[in-house]
């Protein structure tokens, strides 16, 4: 039980409730588990649940043209599916796993009769989106104005916030992702994250190899 309160108090939409709290929506949900590579949303789908990560990995993919772009990858006490439980509308993109994943479910129906009970639970709900939406907004002008080379090195520099390691003026980033997931999430083609990269590497910016990276900080940075 303190596993499960403590991956929902992860999560911002409920950081600020107290554990009495936490326990009454334990008590709505259910724990589920998914293997590696299964399909949990798709998109176009009624969206009745919101899904909080105990463990594994997943991704959030739309498709054009055959060809896969990654809008966010979810770990363990990220969450998603979270506009399913205010508005109900069809899921607007596509979840799979990574890893063998066991997630937290919650279903729309129960969390509105919760929520009647609890207005405190939709305050969080109007933060947490709306950091989402200054988020996408700082996406859309990235992809809308950086030059390629800038929008790679920004994405390897939020990875390594996340995923990385500072050691004095460096950021230092081990299980580097592909060049086609840096594409796929860039928006541009795998050819040119290999220009890019080599360009950035001629400048100074980024040393290492597929397996480790080496950045400088933004300010020393094209």
């Amino acid at each position: 039980m303190k596993e499960y309160l403590y991956a929902l108090k992860k999560v911002p939409l409920f950081s600020s409730l107290q554990d009495e709290r936490l326990a009454e929506i334990l008590r709505i949900a259910q724990k589920r588990k998914f293997p590696r590579g299964k399909t949990i949303c798709t998109e176009g789908e009624p969206g009745e649940s919101m899904y909080v990560v105990l463990s594994g990995k997943v991704k959030v993919v739309f498709f054009h043209d055959s060809k896969e772009y990654i809008l966010a990858v979810i770990e363990r006490g990220g969450f998603f599916g979270e506009l399913s439980l205010i508005d109900g509308l069809p899921r607007s993109a596509n979840v799979e796993t990574i890893e063998d994943s066991e997630f937290i479910v919650i279903r729309r129906g129960d969390f509105l009769r919760l929520a009647k009970e609890n207005p405190e639970i939709l305050i969080e709900i109007m933060k947490t989106l709306s950091q989402r939406l200054r988020a996408t907004d700082e996406r859309i002008k990235s992809l809308a104005f950086l030059h390629v080379e800038n929008r790679i090195l920004n994405y390897l520099l939020e990875f390594a916030k996340k995923n990385g390691l500072k050691v004095k003026n460096y950021l230092i980033v081990e299980k580097v992702p592909s060049n086609n997931e840096i594409a796929n999430f860039c928006g541009c083609a795998r050819e040119t994250v290999s220009r890019a990269i080599k360009a950035l590497k001629d400048k100074g910016v980024l040393r290492g190899s597929k397996r480790q990276y080496i950045i400088l900080p933004p300010a020393e940075s094209v």
